[in-house]
């Protein structure tokens, strides 16, 4: 042993058997053993980069590690918060996560993204598809929401695809696709759709119903005096 202290009324110490040419290792044996760090300040253990230059906050080293038991976890007195896997799957709620990111929820939940602000244009959402590794060019589809500062929180849905040949990243001007966030509306090329069903395309346009039995295009009104109508001509 090259250093050891501990204070048996407490149950603390610090146990360095082999530091292996490290600053400093803080170990434990056994199933009742291990390391405690105390805080302060009503959080239990903080962990503070104190170097004034830029540097990394915590390395977990899994390197030598079985890929399907569990690297870092967080858990309660009845239940599992997150579970990181030596594989590097993260499991929120999930104890035995399959996926890279596998969140358990109950009937009723749901996992957000977005922020606190409610700035009309400001937008949020998430990116799907090829991420580059150093920066975030050639993210070409995303589903966004964009904000309406009406003081209730509610936004257009924007599906956004980015179809340039280039290495750029879809932006709100992309969308292909809008549910309009006060009226319902569903837009095709249309950003602010004012039907039901807004479909616009610059040049030429066509529309198929294909299936391999019978198609049927369907139009009816419940009111006894409305009808129906295909319009053909300006909008």
């Amino acid at each position: 042993t090259c250093l050891k202290i501990q204070q048996d009324s407490t149950a603390a110490g610090l146990h360095v058997s082999a530091p292996n040419g490290k600053s400093l290792v803080v170990s434990g044996t056994g199933n009742t053993e291990g390391t405690y760090l105390s805080g302060y300040d009503g959080w239990a253990t903080i962990i503070r980069q104190l170097h004034t230059s830029d540097g990394h906050g915590l390395l977990i080293d899994l390197d030598h590690a079985v890929s399907t038991k569990v690297g870092l976890s967080v858990t309660n007195s009845s239940s599992t918060l997150f579970h990181l896997m030596n594989n590097g799957n993260l499991g929120i709620g999930d104890s035995t996560p399959n996926n890279i990111l596998s969140v358990a929820s109950t009937t009723g939940d749901t996992s957000h993204f977005g922020g606190i602000a409610t700035t009309n244009t400001h937008w949020t959402g998430i990116s799907l598809g090829y991420m580059n590794s150093a920066n975030a060019n050639n993210q070409k589809t995303a589903i966004v929401q964009e904000q309406i500062a009406d003081g209730n929180a509610r936004g257009h849905l924007h599906f956004l695809v980015d179809i340039v040949d280039d290495s750029s990243s879809a932006v709100l001007a992309d969308a292909k696709m809008t549910i309009h966030g006060t009226s319902g509306n569903v837009g095709i090329g249309v950003a602010a759709p004012s039907k039901t069903l807004d479909v616009y395309k610059a040049g030429d346009v066509d529309a198929r119903i294909y299936a391999t039995g019978s198609s049927t295009l369907f139009m009816a009104t419940t009111g006894t005096s409305d009808h129906a109508k295909i319009c053909f001509g300006d909008s």
